[in-house]
């Protein structure tokens, strides 16, 4: 447009730079906004994009992996694969750590693995305590065949780990042993030559007391000539024997007529050492050839003496108390570690929440403006001194629990009390509770006659709730003020501290001690190898369907077939004929007879069984209100056993808000158990952390 002969722009030409910078601006903004809030947008320009980066991505690390293998220079992005012998070698050490020897045994028959690994696999069994720590897997593997070495002539893995086992004195555990008889009584009957003749060199080791009770049926029917060999070096290897007058009556008949000839001088040694005169006259005359070989010449010389056989055999006591300390020493200090990292949380949270709350309480106080007239309250906390007549000394600072006390008093950070609250008196430390002024506890409560009032700190600051009377709860910690004893108590109703005078209390604890943070000790209370024969052994079905009797033969009654994948207890073993029975509690009152060839070990933890009281967990200390009481379920579907044990067969389970009564309350490898009564005249197991106390309605 000309005015006067000017040219003047139009709007758009005069700010047509802004416009399009504007314009770009806002595109870009709606873009961004269209990315992040709607789906479709952003998985299309996705699709564009990631396979681009992606690819530089993994191209660059590519790159600046391999730069860093030959140089050692770390330009980031760097993708090394992790080192597996490394990996291995800490898979290994945690086994070990754990005692877990299970997954070791299984590397060690895995042939996915090299044989190196499998061999160290296998060698770190030595490196536990006792065999007792893995003789259950260890045999349940050995039938198998999948052992490192079984089925070679020479099997030096395997010949370390059962002379362990002979140091300690061979299986100990009766019914374990009993089950070891099983597994050497079917290798020794294998095809293989090789697993034969190592079962020959291995039986007196493992199961040495009744050796010769499986030696005796392979007489007639052995006849490998080697295999013959190893049978006769594995009669001069005899230890012990459990009966003797039974092993000299059947071993006379072999004797008199042997199925090979070489086979009636290693007879004739064992038949002298079992007492039997006739046999010693032909040890005397073998004794006075020069074929004889010196370790063979010793084993004469010993039955041409007449030593008899010990019927058990038990290492020095020496060895006893060495391996019995050690395997304590390991317990304790794995139970102190437990207790110390809990003790350090617990002490951790409270002193967190006491400087929480002494901030709080500073705070208010100095914001209230205080009267002229008024008192004023020294802002100190309180020591506990020692209890001594016309003690002037001012108190001193409390020390929070988990804390460091303060080298400066004056500048440390106290609570203040508000204007309106009594300062208690003095605490002193009783001579009975010389541990600290706040203890941990282990003790149950109950509300039984007026109303509880709650403090939000020992002995002030009340929160204005209460527990009413018939409540419940647990408590953990306790402070001495005075002479009354504070709680830190939790219950459905409400938390905080109240005054134990105003509780009944129930101490789970026995003797007042510190509670255990762990379950108790494998270790057996006398602190001897020979007490673990006190143990409970758990079988399982090794077959489907494995049949159980009602007596100790095949011609018995059938009772049923095992559940597969349960863990039963064995209560005793019988030896009939060429075959070994068990007596295995199926549910609680019934039992039933199991073939020995259709067990195997469970792979449950084989619990000492210790003299645990049958009494209700209320009734160790003191008399008390939750004798014969009511409990429900906490939750849905909490599981209700035949007996008081995580392997045992779950019956049925139990929904809120049915209530049972309990029977009776035991103690079984560190958890505690209520015996309840179920409709129908009947009676079941449940964990006492799975259920609550109530009252019928």
């Amino acid at each position: 447009m000309n005015i006067d002969g000017y040219y003047q722009p139009s709007f758009l030409q005069r700010y047509e730079r802004e416009i399009k910078e504007i314009a770009l601006m806002l595109a870009v903004l709606l873009f961004a906004a269209a990315y992040k809030l709607l789906g479709p947008v952003q998985s299309i320009v996705d699709k564009g994009v990631d396979p681009a980066v992606e690819g530089l991505a993994v191209l660059y690390s590519k790159a600046s992996s391999a730069l860093y293998r030959t140089t050692r220079v770390d330009l980031g992005l760097v993708n090394l694969p992790p080192d597996q012998e490394f990996l291995f070698s800490v898979q290994m050490a945690s086994y070990i750590n754990e005692r877990r020897a299970g997954p070791l045994l299984d590397i060690a028959v895995d042939n996915r693995f090299p044989e190196e690994k499998r061999a160290r696999a296998l060698m770190a069994l030595l490196k536990f305590e006792t065999t007792a720590d893995w003789i259950q897997p260890f045999l349940n593997e050995l039938p198998k065949g999948g052992l490192l070495g079984l089925y070679d002539d020479q099997s030096p893995l395997l010949d370390d780990l059962i002379k362990k086992i002979r140091g300690e004195g061979g299986v100990r555990q009766p019914l374990v042993r009993a089950y070891a008889e099983v597994v050497f009584s079917f290798l020794l009957q294998v095809p293989d030559l090789v697993i034969r003749l190592h079962a020959c060199r291995w039986l007196s080791d493992v199961v040495a007391e009744d050796a010769i009770f499986l030696l005796i049926p392979r007489f007639s029917n052995e006849k490998d000539p080697k295999a013959q060999l190893a049978i006769e070096q594995a009669l001069y290897d005899i230890r012990a024997v459990s009966e003797p007058e039974t092993a000299r009556e059947l071993l006379l008949p072999f004797y008199q007529r042997p199925p090979w000839p070489s086979l009636r001088l290693p007879l004739a040694a064992v038949l002298a050492r079992l007492g039997h005169s006739g046999s010693l006259q032909y040890v005397r005359s073998a004794l006075q050839s020069e074929a004889i070989s010196k370790e063979d010449r010793m084993t004469l010389g010993l039955a041409e003496g007449g030593t008899p056989y010990p019927r058990e055999l038990t290492i020095s006591e020496k060895d006893e108390r060495l391996l019995a300390d050690r395997r304590r020493m390991r317990e304790d200090q794995a139970h102190l570690a437990m207790a110390r990292r809990e003790q350090i949380v617990r002490q951790e949270n409270m002193k967190q929440s006491v400087l929480a709350k002494a901030r709080a309480v500073k705070n208010t106080a100095a914001a209230e403006t205080v009267p002229p007239e008024t008192p004023q309250i020294s802002q100190q906390t309180v020591q506990p001194r020692p209890a001594v007549a016309e003690n002037k000394t001012p108190p001193k600072p409390f020390p929070i629990p988990g804390g460091e006390p303060e080298k400066n008093p004056v500048n440390s950070e106290t609570a203040s009390l508000p204007p309106s609250t009594v300062l208690p008196p003095p605490l002193e430390e009783p001579s009975s509770r010389p541990r600290s002024l706040m203890n941990y506890v282990d003790v149950v409560f109950e509300v039984k006659k007026v109303d509880v009032p709650l403090f939000e700190n020992p002995g002030a600051g009340p929160t204005g709730a209460a527990l009413p009377v018939g409540s419940k709860g647990k408590a953990d910690f306790e402070v001495l003020i005075g002479d009354d004893h504070w709680y830190q108590v939790k219950s459905k109703k409400g938390s905080g501290w109240v005054n134990g005078k105003n509780l009944t209390i129930f101490n789970l604890t026995p003797s007042g001690n510190a509670p255990a943070m762990a379950g108790p000790s494998a270790v057996p209370r006398e602190g001897s190898l020979n007490d673990a024969r006190k143990e409970s052994t758990y079988f399982e079905a090794a077959t489907e369907e494995a049949p159980v009797f009602e007596k100790p033969s095949e011609k018995a009654k059938k009772s049923g077939v095992l559940s597969s994948e349960t863990a039963y207890l064995a209560i005793r073993s019988e030896k009939v004929g060429s075959d070994r029975w068990f007596l295995l509690q199926i549910r609680t009152g019934e039992t039933a007879w199991a073939r020995g060839i259709d067990l195997r070990l469970a792979d449950v933890q084989q619990p000492v069984d210790l003299e645990t009281s049958s009494q209700p967990l209320s009734q160790r200390g003191k008399p008390s209100a939750f004798a014969a009481e009511w409990v429900k379920a906490s939750v849905k579907g909490v599981g209700v056993y035949d007996r008081s044990s995580i392997t045992a067969k779950m019956i049925r389970q139990i929904d809120p808000p049915e209530i049972f009564k309990v029977l009776e309350t035991v103690a079984d490898n560190g958890k505690e158990w209520y015996r309840i009564e179920i409709p129908g005249n009947k009676e079941g197991w449940v964990q006492t952390m799975d259920v609550n106390l109530t009252k019928p309605e």
